[in-house]
């Protein structure tokens, strides 16, 4: 079995936000267990199961955002359905598929995919996949957006699912705002009882992303 690298690219050796450990895992089931319980409520179908797993999870919570490192060491299905929240999921190894109402978008480091509420949502890990995600709800991201444009929002928030991280605003997210704030997780101490600073960074990433990827506000936005 071909696993992932557990890093998030240069400059950075351990697994994103790895002094939050939430799983280290091969077993199967308890991986599914942790899975279904900490990420998502959806089922985790190996496509080999005789070849087992090798699943790594590191996670640490704010307030409206959650941040995951996730791995499965496994070639993988999940079956998300349809998202009451919105992730960005950031590619740091191997291969990341979703289908979307049947739509296939495609992701390799360099990449990202960015989920919205409302499609049904399939998902394929390969077995060296390895993903930084950060999650928020959609009642929290539409109270952000509604804040931004100092109105209520007159249609759903959609993103374009398919994001580019090596050019244009993709890439000045990712090393001005991902990356940063990635590493700023994953210090144990500085966060904590600061909601100030805590709101400043959640703000800076919905903003951010708001700004560089296509959606449905974007020209309101400009």
């Amino acid at each position: 079995m071909s696993g992932p690298r557990h890093d998030a690219g240069a400059g950075m050796n351990a697994p994103p936000i790895d002094r939050f450990p939430v799983l280290r895992s091969t077993d199967v089931e308890h991986t599914r267990e942790v899975v279904f319980r900490f990420v998502a409520r959806h089922p985790v179908e190996l496509v080999h199961p005789e070849a087992g797993v090798d699943a790594y999870i590191n996670g640490r919570r704010l307030d409206r955002v959650g941040a995951a490192y996730l791995a499965f060491g496994a070639e993988a299905r999940t079956h998300p359905g349809q998202l009451d929240f919105y992730v960005l999921q950031v590619v740091l190894a191997g291969t990341y598929a979703v289908w979307l109402d049947g739509h296939e978008v495609r992701a390799q480091p360099g990449a990202a995919i960015v989920l919205s509420p409302g499609p049904d949502v399939r998902t394929w890990w390969s077995a060296d996949c390895a993903m930084l995600c950060f999650r928020v709800s959609a009642a929290d991201y539409r109270d952000h957006l509604a804040g931004l444009l100092r109105r209520p929002l007159d249609e759903e928030l959609r993103f374009e699912p398919a994001m580019d991280l090596l050019t244009g605003p993709g890439r000045d997210l990712n090393l001005g705002i991902v990356r940063p704030l990635t590493q700023r997780l994953n210090q144990v101490f500085g966060l904590v009882g600061n909601s100030v600073m805590i709101r400043q960074l959640e703000d800076t990433l919905l903003t951010g992303l708001l700004r560089a990827q296509p959606n449905t506000y974007s020209a309101q936005l400009r």
